[in-house]
């Protein structure tokens, strides 16, 4: 008798099929078959994929393995579960046989609470759906998430991540990555910069930190390969985008307010503060106005290229 496992629609749905994959070879389970149960689709004994078609599928012994693992793949395609195939649920998960099932739609009546029969339910093993993070709380997620993994990590670095990576799966393997790399010493800003970003990605960080914090030296280094690219335009956009925080600072007696209507977070809210201070309201105001002149510039015949945006970069470093 099989034992069956369900996958629920998700953003966590094919990391949690390989785990589930991973955990059941562990246990010294062969995978069998991976079956789409898309209309039309047929079985071995070349009949429509059905619920009944599955337990036959399941219960035929293996060759050579004798536990066997099979995915089914868009499970709510099967339909109702029909109730005389209930008694032959194993809820055992040492059973001869394991049938994932992955659901690539709740939507069309597949939910488990809709296909399976309460008392079914009891014996099947079901994968936990995880839901999207809103973006205000990624960075409270990464926190719980390093926790988990057994690693702490640093507040700023935390923020950044949450910043830098919107798809939830990646942020979670970044960190995963991150965790095996730093245990047991703690995930730091400096080890997410270097590992976390490609060399494009790692150059264009330290530009707009080096700018930020008014480091000279490494908006010149990072220059060197930023520079590849032959119009300053993504440049141009990148720091506007970061010191629009600042400048809406300038502008609303209420910091929090002008910040939060913007959605900024953590890191590009220090980032922008440390502008101010540095550089003053008035000196962010023109910088921000002539970054602006030069990227309409850029899109027209009268372009200056590197060197009008450098001479702006470098009049605002001086100070």
């Amino acid at each position: 008798m099989p034992h069956l496992c369900i996958i629920p629609a998700g953003i966590a749905q094919r990391r949690q099929l390989k785990e589930f994959i991973s955990s059941y070879s562990k246990g010294g389970y062969s995978l069998s078959s991976r079956i789409e149960a898309k209309t039309g689709a047929r079985g071995a004994d070349n009949k429509d994929i059905s619920w009944s078609s599955v337990f036959a599928m399941s219960r035929s012994g293996g060759l050579f393995a004798e536990k066997q693992l099979f995915v089914i793949e868009s499970a709510e395609n099967l339909g109702e579960f029909p109730p005389e195939l209930e008694q032959f649920i194993d809820a055992s998960s040492d059973a001869d046989s394991v049938v994932i099932c992955v659901f690539a739609n709740e939507g069309k009546g597949g939910s488990a609470a809709k296909i399976f029969p309460p008392s079914a339910q009891n014996k099947i093993e079901f994968a936990a759906k995880e839901e999207a993070v809103p973006p205000w709380k990624k960075k409270d997620w990464v926190i719980r998430l390093s926790n988990e993994l057994g690693v702490s990590i640093a507040s700023d670095a935390a923020a950044l991540l949450a910043e830098s990576i919107d798809e939830q799966e990646e942020l979670r393997g970044e960190l995963t990555k991150l965790a095996e790399y730093s245990r047991p010493r703690q995930i730091s800003l400096e080890l997410v910069k270097q590992l976390s970003f490609d060399e494009g990605g790692s150059a264009m960080l330290k530009f707009l930190d080096g700018f930020s914090l008014g480091k000279a030296e490494d908006v010149i280094t990072s220059l060197k390969y930023l520079k590849r690219d032959p119009s300053p335009l993504p440049m141009i956009s990148a720091l506007s985008n970061r010191l629009r925080p600042a400048l809406h600072i300038t502008v609303f007696k209420d910091e929090q307010a002008a910040l939060a209507a913007l959605g900024v977070r953590d890191y590009a809210a220090r980032m922008a503060r440390q502008a101010l201070k540095i550089y003053g309201k008035d000196a962010i105001r023109r910088f921000m106005l002539e970054l602006v002149r030069l990227s309409f510039m850029e899109k027209t015949n009268n372009a200056e290229g590197w060197a009008g945006f450098e001479a702006a970069l470098f009049m605002m470093l001086r100070k």
